[in-house]
């Protein structure tokens, strides 16, 4: 299903990025670890093999790397993590990715995705797997 929601987002115009070798998921997934966050998901490590994250209608999936566009910072998982995690709500966690409302994270005692409330932090929605999660967003893509 991943393949299927990538593709879909390829097909509507989702600005997508170059791929990152699995070498440097384990460097980031290390650092991480050590400052008592979540490592990168099995799943989302497959698709930051596709696209160092990708951005399409107001939803945004963290990559590795920070960019920019058009005077648009593009946040990476690293730093934002690291700087969210000061907060203290995001122990154990990682947040791949974000919409206007909402961080999607995953929980590695959980082992769940779930959509967080920016403001609160306070669980929206849980799935208990990645497609699940995206899906939320894209569902229009496939009626």
């Amino acid at each position: 299903m991943l393949k299927r929601i990538l593709q879909k987002l390829t097909d509507n115009n989702a600005i997508m990025f170059p791929p990152v070798p699995m070498e440097e998921l384990k460097i980031v997934n290390n650092t991480l670890k050590t400052h008592n966050l979540a490592e990168i998901p099995t799943a989302y490590a497959k698709l930051l093999t596709v696209t160092d994250g990708l951005i399409w209608d107001g939803m945004e999936l963290y990559g590795l790397y920070k960019k920019t566009r058009k005077d648009y910072a593009f946040s990476d998982i690293l730093h934002l993590n690291l700087e969210i995690k000061e907060t203290g709500a995001i122990k154990n966690k990682v947040i791949i990715g974000k919409t206007a409302e909402a961080f999607i994270v995953y929980d590695a005692d959980l082992e769940k995705y779930n959509v967080l409330n920016r403001i609160d932090f306070e669980i929206i929605d849980s799935f208990s797997n990645l497609s699940d999660a995206l899906y939320l967003y894209v569902e229009p893509l496939f009626l």
